[in-house]
């Protein structure tokens, strides 16, 4: 998948593409650069624990992103987790920046 497209976007709706776990760690190395999207919805596209994973990290280094949506995507309580800590430890690097 070729996500260079994304540094103009704002909005991203990928839900039911069924991008799977393999096209969830292709867009999250291009959340990693991108500084412009603020909000993706991913729902029903199957990224599973791995895609999750991929996506956390993603999210640690992106600061624009504000809204992500990941329903219906068996990402487990191992995905899950790695998001949550994800988007803590945002908010904590953004509490300590003020």
């Amino acid at each position: 998948m070729d996500f260079a497209i994304l540094e103009d976007l704002t909005s991203l709706d990928l839900s039911q593409y069924w991008i799977k776990s393999e096209g969830a760690v292709a867009l999250a190395e291009a959340l990693k650069v991108n500084s412009t999207l603020t909000s993706i919805n991913l729902e029903s596209n199957k990224i599973g624990k791995k895609g999750a994973v991929a996506i956390a990290d993603a999210l640690k280094v992106n600061s624009t992103l504000t809204s992500i949506s990941l329903w219906n995507n068996d990402i487990g309580k191992e995905g899950a987790n790695a998001i949550s800590k994800a988007q803590f430890k945002s908010k904590e690097e953004l509490y300590q920046k003020e």
